[in-house]
């Protein structure tokens, strides 16, 4: 059993083994996870894009040690810049302060890129992410997923909110993920 499908039922967990067990001889880990994941989206769609929407509620930012006094920055620079994030966003005690605790990350992450990226709201930053879907997926309700370049496969639901639910301004460069899907 790989992450990808560890929320799956056992019979979708062995189906996602029949389709894949034979093959994994030849892939890598990557690999393995990326179809793993595409085929666990595939047989649970709604648990899929539950689970990538509660990811992105739970987002935040944290700062873990590296080696050499560092974090994935320099460390006193790494911990004044979360300083200043969590500045942009207090916290609390008790029961109020875990819900502001939860939502202060959302709003440091979401302060880290409009900090970043120089907009004035997260949600709304263009990013070429190159979603691949068929028409359908996009346009209508299909539950294939679409495959983001150096990541993988996302669940259909997400893929659509990237394109569709968005203030930023969105340009479709793919749309057919084989000719023979083109109709000319």
């Amino acid at each position: 059993m790989t992450p990808e499908t560890a929320l799956l039922s056992r019979e979708d967990r062995a189906e996602v083994d029949r389709r894949i067990g034979d093959r994994i001889g030849d892939w890598g880990d990557a690999q393995v996870a990326r179809e793993a994941r595409k085929l666990a989206q595939q047989l649970d769609v709604g648990a899929a894009v539950k689970r990538a929407r509660k990811a992105e509620a739970d987002r935040h930012v944290s700062i873990r040690p590296a080696p050499d006094c560092m974090t994935y920055h320099r460390a006193a620079t790494g911990r004044a810049g979360r300083r200043g994030l969590r500045r942009a966003a207090p916290g609390g005690r008790g029961a109020a302060g875990r819900r502001r605790r939860a939502r202060q990350g959302q709003v440091m992450a979401d302060t880290l890129v409009e900090r970043v990226t120089g907009q004035t709201s997260a949600p709304d930053v263009p990013v070429e992410v190159d979603p691949v879907m068929t028409d359908q997926t996009l346009l209508g309700d299909d539950p294939t997923p679409a495959h983001v370049a150096g990541y993988g496969p996302i669940p259909a639901g997400v893929a659509r909110d990237l394109v569709r639910d968005t203030k930023a301004n969105v340009w479709v460069r793919r749309l057919f993920t084989s000719l023979a899907d083109a109709a000319w």
